[in-house]
């Protein structure tokens, strides 16, 4: 697997762990409290805006987007072809796009990871 997808993976099964963590349960906004479906508060919140943001954000959809990310970086590397001009090092070519790899599609994904330490400023986005 390519350095970029191995990024990817690790930043996704991070977000994922965090999610697992949190109370498993839907949230909903409450004027500047964020609550849990089945009662309990879970947070309070000085702006209200800030308290809907976080509703929005709960584990269950942070899980199903790591589900999705988790799916295109798969579908990318997924049979990722090697192609070699003669002369040339072998350059690898993503298997769902045919760009180079890695592709623009999981440079874009890893742009939200961008200040991690690990981020490799090569995987930007042009």
């Amino acid at each position: 697997m390519t350095d970029l997808a191995e990024f990817l993976s690790a930043r996704v099964a991070e977000d994922e762990e965090f999610a697992w963590e949190a109370v498993q349960r839907p949230w909903f906004a409450e004027d500047n409290f964020v609550d849990g479906v089945s009662g309990g508060s879970i947070a309070r919140f000085e702006i209200k805006a800030d308290a809907r943001h976080v509703a929005r954000w709960d584990p269950a959809r942070v899980l199903a987007e790591c589900a999705a990310k988790r799916a295109i970086v798969e579908m990318h590397v997924r049979g990722i072809r090697e192609t070699v001009d003669p002369g040339l090092v072998p350059d690898l070519d993503c298997a769902e796009c045919d760009q180079p790899f890695p592709c623009p599609t999981l440079r874009l994904l890893a742009q939200p990871y961008a200040d991690h330490p690990d981020f490799d400023s090569a995987w930007g986005v042009e």
